[in-house]
């Protein structure tokens, strides 16, 4: 009956250690993390990169590779005409 009790144990000793494994913190948005340390990517634009004859008064629109954060990226994008 004690060795049985003693397998038991093990068995979940094992189990917890292999579920708190699995709880890995991947999660880039959360600080706990580490923080995201890859830049995001511009996928798309429009209008599109190289573009003449575009209206001074249209929207530009840039879609990114990840989610972006207002609050941090106010002021680090720049248009300007080359």
């Amino acid at each position: 009956m004690r060795t049985i009790r003693f397998l038991c144990l093990v068995i979940a000793m094992l189990a917890v250690a292999l579920w708190i494994g699995a709880c890995s913190d991947d999660d880039p948005v959360d600080p706990g993390g580490g923080g995201d340390t890859t830049a995001p990517e511009v996928i798309s634009s429009d209008p599109n990169d190289g573009q003449t004859n575009v209206s001074i008064g249209e929207t530009v629109t840039i879609v990114f590779s990840e989610a972006m954060d207002p609050a941090t990226s106010d002021g680090e994008i720049t248009l300007s005409a080359s």
